[in-house]
């Protein structure tokens, strides 16, 4: 690493720590505990920063300081896990003195919690605010639960059963299923058993609902209870709305079917040339949030939120990312929390195979229809983002879109019609619809001042064709 590099990270940079060593290395195994717990960070021995700036105190020793360190990080009663190679570990001159530079990896899934003295629910730790956090007892349990990520939504009721559904959202989903699987008519439970909904344990002799029929099919109650209390939130335009709030009961197929209704068809305007366009938005929006889905810890709780903006989509669940945001990217790495929920979606063709979600959202496509997409993990607030941001034409489309919406009746028959006949002329439209000029020539300037319509030399051009028709 370069010193202005390392100079320019040290200003402000939430994954850096600057230390000065002492006697007492405990603080130093904190920072490694909670680099690792969280995305990794880099720890710069032989530093002492202030608020307007550092000092450097050179370190003596290096060498015997660097085995000192790997020997006890490899001392399971000091430290769970060394992840540190000789590599990560190295000195450097810094202003003609020489400090040691600790780049601390992102802890893999089967390794955290990262504790020291023996001890997880004591001294696990965790970056956050540029400082060392001691872990909640929930946030240590939910790194352990990583270690185990289809475990959960297999998990059988006892106190649940049949009589705890959302009939009518299984009757709807076992039509969608019906059209795309060889399936011959059983009753209810039999088809909650065959898609893994409700299950029987013979050996320790129980039955019911699993965690995941629960959420996908459960009554408001039921799914409140199995999810602790996550929120269903679709924001439309600044205007949030709970699921809970509409006249569906509060589970997860009833949140898809709202938003296929409510937000998949307020999508941009594409001509028929680009009607691909339109199906590529709305199959990366139903593979995004499906994404989401699958990939909640709904043990703890939280909410998960589609927001639609003119600009750009949001995705938003609790819980962390198994992989780096860096591994689901490049490599397509992707193990869903909820397999169970994820079977279910794919037998209605609407989740695709491990890692296959992600891969499909970050086609060339999609990017045909977005600008930009991006994958945002906060270990702070345990939560993973994704972004949608719309191309620039699009954005437009959907605002004259809107902007349709308010129009009189009289302003969408003039603005249909020059959609239609690009370059139409006000004495055209007048003997078509047998309207007086003037009468038009004001209806015309309204959708002109509304910046729907632009002048050109031989008549008058809808905005929308510009977008459509590049040779107009």
């Amino acid at each position: 690493m370069k010193e202005l590099d390392l100079l320019n990270r040290m200003k402000m940079d939430n994954n850096l720590a600057c230390m000065v060593l002492t006697k007492n290395r405990h603080l130093l195994y904190q920072t490694y505990s909670a680099f690792a717990n969280a995305k990794g960070g880099m720890i710069v021995l032989g530093v002492k920063k202030y608020k307007k700036g550092f000092q450097i105190k050179e370190i003596e020793n290096p060498q015997l300081i660097k085995e000192e360190i790997l020997k006890n990080l490899n001392n399971e009663k000091e430290v769970s896990c060394n992840l540190l190679q000789k590599e990560n570990i190295y000195e450097m001159k810094l202003l003609e003195k020489t400090i040691i530079i600790i780049e601390v990896p992102r802890a893999k899934r089967h390794q955290k919690p990262i504790y020291l003295k023996n001890n997880p629910y004591l001294h696990t730790y965790i970056r956050k605010d540029f400082r060392n956090k001691v872990c909640t007892q929930d946030e240590v349990n939910a790194m352990i639960r990583e270690n185990y990520p289809y475990d959960y939504d297999h998990r059988i009721l006892e106190d649940y059963d049949e009589k705890d559904i959302d009939f009518k959202a299984l009757h709807d989903y076992m039509q969608q299923y019906k059209r795309r699987q060889e399936f011959s008519i059983c009753d209810e439970k039999d088809f909650l058993l065959n898609i893994g909904a409700y299950a029987i344990d013979k050996k320790y002799q129980k039955e019911g609902l699993t965690v995941a029929g629960a959420l996908m099919f459960g009554k408001t109650s039921v799914f409140n209870h199995v999810s602790h209390y996550t929120q269903l939130i679709v924001s439309h335009s600044y205007k949030r709305k709970r699921l809970e709030n509409t006249k569906m009961e509060k589970n997860l197929y009833n949140y898809i079917r709202y938003i296929n209704t409510q937000i998949m068809q307020e999508c941009p305007l594409f001509n028929e040339k680009q009607s691909f366009l339109q199906r590529e938005y709305q199959l990366t929006i139903m593979n995004a949030i499906i994404n989401a889905i699958i990939h909640t810890d709904y043990l703890q709780g939280g909410t998960i939120l589609m927001e639609k903006m003119d600009s750009y989509l949001r995705f938003t669940n609790p819980g962390e990312l198994i992989y780096s945001v860096k591994e689901c990217l490049n490599q397509h790495l992707s193990i869903p929390k909820n397999s169970i929920l994820c079977q279910m979606f794919y037998y209605i063709d609407l989740a695709k195979g491990t890692g296959e979600g992600l891969s499909q959202i970050f086609s060339i496509r999609s990017k045909q229809v977005f600008q930009t997409i991006e994958l945002i993990e906060d270990t702070n607030l345990r939560q993973v983002s994704l972004y949608l941001k719309l191309k620039n034409q699009f954005n437009d489309l959907e605002r004259l879109h809107n902007a349709f919406e308010e129009l009189t009746p009289s302003q969408r028959t003039i603005y249909s019609m020059i959609l239609r006949y690009p370059r139409i002329t006000i004495s055209q439209m007048a003997e078509i619809l047998n309207l007086h000029y003037m009468t038009i020539k004001s209806v015309v300037k309204s959708l002109y001042r509304k910046g729907l319509i632009v002048e050109d030399k031989s008549g008058y051009l809808a905005y929308e064709s510009i977008f459509h028709n590049k040779n107009l």
